[in-house]
């Protein structure tokens, strides 16, 4: 699926502009997003594409190639992996890593 487009940032574009048009198609014409994409609307996209990524990869949290790891699914249906930073005062992103395939 992600064959088609020439990298990721672009990739992630797709997507968030996938996302405001359904957005906008589902209410009313003077609430609509107009303009340039919005950081969250980049996130969102970004998420999706990730977790797409994990489910094409792994079979969840049981998968035994992730046991050793600890992984966690968090509010956004993230799998993560805890990390021995869990005491230091750093991002969450840092401190519990996004699990991605090799």
């Amino acid at each position: 699926m992600f064959d088609r487009f020439s990298s990721y940032e672009k990739s992630i574009r797709i997507f968030a502009l996938i996302y405001r048009f359904l957005d906008n198609c589902r209410i009313e014409r003077a609430e609509r997003a107009l303009g340039m994409l919005t950081s969250e609307e980049f996130d969102r996209a970004e998420k999706l594409i990730l977790k797409i990524v994990q489910k094409e990869a792994f079979t969840g949290i049981e998968d035994k190639r992730l046991k050793s790891l600890q992984p966690w699914q968090d509010e956004s249906g993230l799998l993560r992996v805890k990390t021995r930073i869990l005491l230091r005062e750093h991002s969450k992103n840092f401190k519990f890593p996004i699990i991605l395939p090799p």
